[in-house]
């Protein structure tokens, strides 16, 4: 990532003088000096060109096609993004929620972001979660930020609406990269885990009052009914045991 040089960025020399004498062609031993100025923005690195814009002895001594060296200019400061928070909570078909991201300078201390910056955004999913949320991808850090940035620079997620009893499910938002991969790095928290509760619920309940059974005879049964109670869920995403236990009296 390298950008154009500003103005201010630099300090060059404008003039060389080759004495009289010397031999040709010359050792290259003949130079102006050039510097990049400090400063407190992270900027990545910078270039510019230093031209040959002529000599005092023109009709003898023209400028060649050779004419410009490019001098870049690496930027000392350095910073990372990582997440805000370590994990998210949202609601099945609920309002949304938001995914932070926080730039710090790390090398150099620097105080402003110099250039947009892109943060990208990817999901981690577990099989539960497939196709049950929506999460942006990407979020811009305007130029001239004040760093460390507040949390505010956000992708929105939200949990799909579905008629599924499936329960809690979590998948991770984590920061793949930035389009700046050279003066900003991923930090060590680079990834919050986001809970989708659950807007359905059911219950079960067995399916008759008694059951009735002859000692050494055929088996019976003890049935259970699963009926959706909130959200009207239409089907169970996952399988379920029923655990059934025995409630003694004293002649059993």
């Amino acid at each position: 990532y390298c950008v154009h040089a500003g103005a201010g960025d630099f300090s060059l020399g404008s003039s060389v003088t080759i004495p009289a004498g010397t031999t040709l062609p010359t050792d290259g031993s003949h130079c102006v000096a050039v510097s990049g100025t400090e400063d407190t923005l992270l900027e990545g690195d910078e270039a510019f060109g230093a031209r040959i814009s002529g000599t005092d002895q023109s009709a003898v001594v023209s400028v060649g096609a050779s004419d410009t060296a490019t001098v870049t200019i690496t930027d000392n400061d350095a910073g990372e993004v990582e997440v805000a928070a370590a994990s998210v909570g949202i609601t099945e078909g609920g309002a949304a929620g938001s995914v932070c991201v926080v730039l710090t300078g790390t090398t150099g201390s620097p105080t402003e972001l110099a250039n947009a910056l892109a943060v990208s955004v990817t999901s981690v999913l577990n099989a539960e979660a497939a196709g049950d949320f929506s999460l942006g991808s990407s979020v811009t850090i305007a130029a001239g930020t004040t760093l460390p940035t507040d949390g505010s620079h956000c992708v929105a997620v939200s949990g799909t609406e579905d008629t599924l009893l499936e329960g809690d499910e979590a998948f991770g938002a984590r920061i793949s990269g930035t389009d700046q991969t050279v003066v900003v790095s991923v930090g060590a928290s680079d990834t919050t885990t986001i809970t989708i509760t659950d807007n359905e619920a059911g219950e079960v309940e067995v399916a008759a009052a008694s059951v009735g059974i002859t000692e050494s005879g055929a088996a019976g049964s003890v049935c259970v009914v699963l009926t959706g109670t909130t959200g009207s869920p239409t089907e169970l995403a996952n399988a379920l045991a029923v655990s059934v236990t025995s409630v003694l009296n004293a002649e059993a």
